[in-house]
């Protein structure tokens, strides 16, 4: 009998239970420690920011969850990992393993930001999303600034500049308001490679979206924002996708690698401890931290787990890639697949309008539905 250990339940970590509770069989034991809060569905918060949902409409709670599966929940938070000894400590105490399963995510580091506190707004937290609700409600024209910094994903940021065009059309108040998205990346959606990226741009461009690339930003002022290359733009209303850290227990469990993010091979299995696997955001890997690969992920690491104990006969390896349905407001949407980023040449938009929003719309409900048991992964 083997106990396994899980420490997150976000989409990684949500879907590698569901997967090693199909796989394992029942001697096994299986333990997952997470906050006492609710999971909410992230690619969902676009549309809560602009009413479209409830944040309630998209929330699961863990223990409900897996309460009738043979999982064992422990709410708390983790305050290290004693790899050597092979135990997590956490606030209610001290749980051994044979194998650990990290799917920690990452902190928002909005302190990094001079001026967010009074000047910025984001769309990370339920409290942050209730907050912007009622600022485009109130909204009646200016200037309004969205980008992101660092390694935190684009994607939202993307879908607030598209959907905050449609919403302030929509309301006839888009004559009265100018509209600029940032990124210190050196093109705008570089992740998603050529074709996807003169896709974005064009969008962009059609819709009258002044863009900036490869900025750095420095300091949010009362109605301005200053970058690294001196560029100031003046904003009213400013939405920021912050810089992500990893947690800093990580680095002092001796997992960390560059930044502090769990070092881990091809197998998503630590570079320092062979029984300590890692899945999401707070690996050590290139590229734009998604959901969509936190979820690949937990099905390698459920696999690859399943090999060490002796259930399987071959490990896999762990392939990124840009999948994603952006929302452009509306019923407009576009699904767009790319792997440039990790040396692949595939870049593609091959579904765009209704059919790309009917895509993005049924994979949520089918995350909520099944609870995060998901078998099919867009």
């Amino acid at each position: 009998m083997s106990r396994i250990v899980l420490v997150g339940a976000g989409f990684g970590g949500m879907v590698a239970c569901h997967s090693l509770l199909r796989k394992l069989p029942g001697h096994h034991e299986i333990l997952l420690i997470t906050e006492n809060k609710p999971f909410y569905m992230k690619a969902a918060y676009p549309m809560i920011a602009l009413g479209e949902l409830r944040l309630e409409d998209v929330a699961l709670s863990v223990g409900e969850v897996f309460h009738r599966s043979r999982a064992q929940i422990i709410l708390g938070r983790v305050t290290h990992v004693d790899a050597d000894g092979s135990r997590v400590i956490t606030e209610r105490g001290v749980y051994p393993y044979d194998y650990l399963v990290l799917a920690v995510g990452v902190r928002y580091a909005f302190e990094r930001i001079p001026g967010f506190d009074r000047y910025g707004q984001s769309v990370k937290t339920p409290e942050q999303l209730l907050h912007l609700q009622q600022s485009i409600r109130r909204w009646e024209g200016g200037r309004l600034l969205i980008g992101a910094l660092e390694n935190s994903c684009e994607g939202p940021g993307f879908e607030m500049t598209f959907k905050l065009h449609h919403a302030l059309k929509r309301r006839h108040v888009l004559s009265r308001s100018e509209i600029h998205f940032f990124t210190d990346k050196s093109e705008i959606f570089q992740p998603g490679g050529p074709t996807a990226q003169a896709y974005v741009q064009n969008q962009m461009k059609d819709r009258g979206i002044h863009t900036h690339a490869g900025v750095q930003l420095q300091e949010l002022r009362h109605h301005v924002a200053l970058f690294d290359n001196g560029l100031q733009i003046p904003a009213d209303f400013v939405l920021v996708l912050p810089p992500y850290e990893a947690p800093q227990w990580i680095a002092n469990s001796g997992l960390g690698g560059a930044q502090g993010y769990i070092a881990v091979d091809h197998g998503l299995r630590s570079r320092f401890f062979s029984n300590i696997y890692a899945v999401g955001d707070a690996i050590d890997w290139k590229g734009p931290k998604m959901a969509h690969n936190a979820m690949l992920g937990a099905k390698v690491v459920a696999h690859n787990l399943c090999y060490d104990i002796g259930l399987t006969t071959y490990r896999k390896s762990f392939h990124p890639e840009v999948v994603c349905v952006m929302d452009m407001g509306g019923r407009d949407a576009a699904y767009i697949e790319a792997d440039t980023e990790w040396g692949g040449q595939r870049s593609r938009v091959p579904v765009t309008g209704s059919t790309a929003k009917f895509m993005k719309e049924s994979f949520i409900r089918y995350f909520l539905q099944t609870k995060g048991d998901v078998r099919y992964i867009l």
